[in-house]
């Protein structure tokens, strides 16, 4: 990811279970907007192992096609930045 984007964004999970080949409604206009905002190197996108494991949790209850979802993380990978949350202690 080119590190001079103007807008760094955590993708919540409701935003990566389209990927994911879950349909979710509303969210793809704005899906639409960060594909041409990626494109145009104007925002870094991240995501969590949290929205990871909260995703699958999800797909589990609603039954998913394998296939689907591991070509839907594949890309989740290639194309956005892991965010390693840190946790602090007292």
């Amino acid at each position: 990811m080119n590190s001079s984007a103007e807008l760094r964004l955590l993708l919540d999970t409701t935003y990566m279970l389209p990927i994911l080949g879950v349909e979710v409604e509303g969210v793809e206009v704005t899906l639409e907007a960060l594909r041409e905002l990626k494109r145009r190197r104007r925002v870094e996108i991240y995501y969590s192992c949290y929205s990871i494991l909260e995703a699958i949790w999800k797909l589990a209850k609603l039954g998913f096609d394998a296939s689907v979802v591991e070509t839907g993380l594949l890309l989740v990978e290639e194309e956005f930045s892991l965010l390693h949350p840190a946790l602090k202690g007292t």
